[in-house]
């Protein structure tokens, strides 16, 4: 992750200004902030990948690491443009090897609409942002919920 976010950091882009940040200071500091994951599963997303995918990983993180902000570049327009499918497209080409897809995409999207099927059920209102990379493409988090009957609109 250190490997990607550097090249991004010397471009500008700035974690403190990203998203996240953004809707915790919309929120206010009265809002009550949760996670859809810890952050032990977000290691072991990656740790509990075989061997072979995490070096393949490591490799493909540093020979396109050049690519990586007019990727990232990318994908924003896709996603500020409302192009959820070219984001998946994106999202696909970027993570070609499918065991690697399938734990940082994948799964995790299904986890998410199981989660979000079950918070349903209760009373109140929560909001939920995931990073846009889990919202274009065939695994997306709005196809998980429509596989549960769950509808989904794009708003602005």
């Amino acid at each position: 992750m250190t490997l990607q976010m550097l090249p991004l950091m010397q471009q500008g882009y700035d974690p403190a200004e990203g998203v996240e940040m953004i809707l915790l200071g919309k929120a206010g500091p009265e809002a009550t902030r949760g996670a859809l994951e810890t952050m032990d599963y977000q290691i072991d997303v990656f740790d509990g990948l075989p061997m072979e995918t995490q070096l393949a990983y490591l490799d493909q993180s540093v020979e396109q690491s050049d690519e990586l902000v007019p990727m990232l570049d990318e994908m924003v327009a896709s996603w500020m443009s409302g192009d959820a499918d070219a984001l998946g497209s994106m999202m696909a080409e970027s993570l070609p090897d499918r065991t690697l897809y399938d734990r940082l995409l994948t799964t995790r999207n299904e986890n998410w609409a199981a989660w979000i099927e079950d918070r349903m059920e209760q009373p109140g209102t929560v909001f939920i942002a995931v990073g846009a990379g889990h919202l274009g493409g065939a695994d997306s988090v709005q196809v998980k919920l429509a596989d549960r009957g769950i509808a989904t609109t794009l708003v602005d």
